[in-house]
């Protein structure tokens, strides 16, 4: 460890540099309080030995120190001088150097020890911190196993006598209007109001226990679109809030519709929960990039603290009050998302009220590479032709060794029948997973019980073309490097929910 020595005074700091270096020390003299904080930037000293003359000696320890407290420190002092009390040791002019030498080489090594103490006392506390994290992750996924085991058995339970609850419900409403009886009218409507959260209750749980497999369309999100805002008219018209949508797109997007549509109903119910009371206005648009599509919900609500942001999207968590709302809604539509390949993002605006986005990447053919491997030449010719038309970079191959020597960036997506003259099953996986690591392999076979159970896509033969677009598209929007790089938004400010 280095010896930082600060003194204008040239016979005592050349002498006592010199007995430090004669002693094995690495020793650094400088004479200026701006030399000394240059030294200290480079590099920690683990003892500092600083001449009183010297006006920012002081500051220059207590700087020092703030980061690292295991750093001794000494201060030189002329007895002729007036007694500076800092409550550092004092080494009064004349002094023994080699006493010196030996006092200070003593304390670099217990600066040493006392640093990787503290090194070790810090790297123990994440480490506690990690554990604690994991704690909390095992009992999360803990309670997400048990709520998956209830969840087909509740949907059962709790679905066939509310379906009885609701049509009883629109009966005895249908009577009440005939009747003219207005209390007996409201009681129906209650009883609908009361069903209707019974039942988003257990569709936001069953649908977060079950995860269910993309189908991609090439469609525009207009439609998509059009099913969220039709479900979700009913919840703004009993809010007093209205929904303005300012922008459509119709250029194609590959997604799934129907989850797209209950992500994006997530969130404009959040936000139509969020205005109402507070301007009742909710506004959709819709936003294309390059290389993504941005689906944007502003409410007039009253903000979101930036601070819990991220936690929102924890499975039950929310800032709803009691009885008003499940804690899965968010959970949800990022786990959709990033089925997508996409995110959900919450930020709060500056005019008040949040802003969620939902982001969508946009399939660029062109840029995926993929590496089809089957010793048929006729199947390999039908696969390569098919992706190439749909604008992938395709590459094939009759065996393993010949794909490991394709030339170019190795493949994103290898597609490779079940049973090959090298190996079959999860062996063959495993081979191609360590020649081309990070790829995701789709395997075609005859039987479901030849596709090995860690291979990320499988087709059936005999497999049509529409069915193999779609399985190679829904491994290309999994993968992680088509993310999409964070879209441009209000930054965060002060507002709080």
């Amino acid at each position: 460890m280095t010896i930082l020595l600060v003194t204008p005074d040239e016979d005592a700091g050349e002498l006592l540099s010199s007995a430090l270096e004669r002693a094995h020390r690495e020793v650094k003299w400088v004479s200026t309080d701006e030399e000394a904080f240059a030294e200290c930037e480079k590099g920690t000293p683990g003892v500092l030995v600083i001449d009183t003359i010297l006006q920012k000696s002081i500051g220059l320890i207590q700087e020092v120190r703030t980061r690292a407290p295991w750093v001794r420190a000494y201060l030189v002092e002329d007895s002729r001088a007036p007694v500076f009390r800092s409550g550092l040791p004092v080494l009064p002019k004349p002094f023994d150097v080699a006493e010196v030498a030996q006092l200070i080489g003593r304390e670099v090594e217990a600066a040493d020890i006392d640093r990787r103490r503290h090194t070790l006392e810090a790297r123990t506390g994440e480490l506690v911190k990690q554990q604690q994290g994991l704690e909390r992750e095992l009992e999360h996924a803990e309670r997400l196993a048990a709520l998956g085991r209830i969840a087909a058995s509740m949907a059962h339970e709790i679905n066939n006598p509310l379906a009885v609850v609701q049509s009883s419900a629109s009966y005895i409403r249908d009577v009440a209007e005939r009747l003219g009886d207005t209390e007996l009218e409201a009681c129906a409507s209650d009883i609908e109001l009361a069903a209707d959260r019974i039942s988003t209750f257990v569709q936001h749980v069953c649908g977060f226990a079950r995860r269910e497999q993309l189908v991609l369309s090439d469609d525009a999100l207009h439609n998509a679109v059009e099913i969220a805002l039709r479900l979700v008219r009913p919840r703004a018209k009993s809010r007093a809030v209205t929904v303005e949508v300012e922008s459509t797109m119709t250029s194609p997007v590959p997604h799934d519709p129907p989850r797209i549509a209950q992500g994006l109903l997530n969130l404009l119910s959040n936000a139509i929960d969020a205005s109402s009371g507070h301007g009742g206005r909710v506004t959709l648009r819709q936003i294309t990039r390059d290389d993504y599509v941005i689906l944007q919900v502003d409410d007039t609500g009253q903000g979101i603290d930036p601070a819990i942001a991220e936690r929102l999207f924890e499975p039950f968590a929310t800032t709803k009050p009691p009885g008003e709302g499940t804690g899965l809604g968010l959970a949800i539509t990022r786990r959709i998302m990033q089925d997508h390949g996409g995110d959900v993002r919450l930020f709060p605006l500056a005019a008040g009220g949040t802003r969620a986005e939902l982001v969508l990447p946009l399939l660029n053919t062109r840029a995926i590479r993929v590496l089809v491997i089957d010793s048929d030449a006729l199947v390999q010719r039908a696969l390569a032709t098919a992706l190439r038309a749909e604008g992938f970079n395709v590459s094939a191959s009759t065996n393993m060794t010949e794909a490991a020597a394709v030339p170019g960036l190795p493949p994103r997506i290898v597609i490779t029948d079940a049973r090959l003259p090298e190996a079959q099953g999860a062996e063959l996986v495993q081979r191609i997973r360590a020649i081309f690591r990070g790829c995701r392999i789709l395997v075609i076979a005859e039987a479901r019980s030849d596709i090995p159970e860690d291979a990320d896509g499988s087709l059936r033969k005999p497999w049509t073309r529409a069915e193999l677009v779609a399985e190679v598209r829904n491994l290309s929007l999994n993968s992680q490097s088509l993310r999409p790089p964070v879209p441009d938004s209000e930054p965060c400010n002060d507002h709080s929910e």
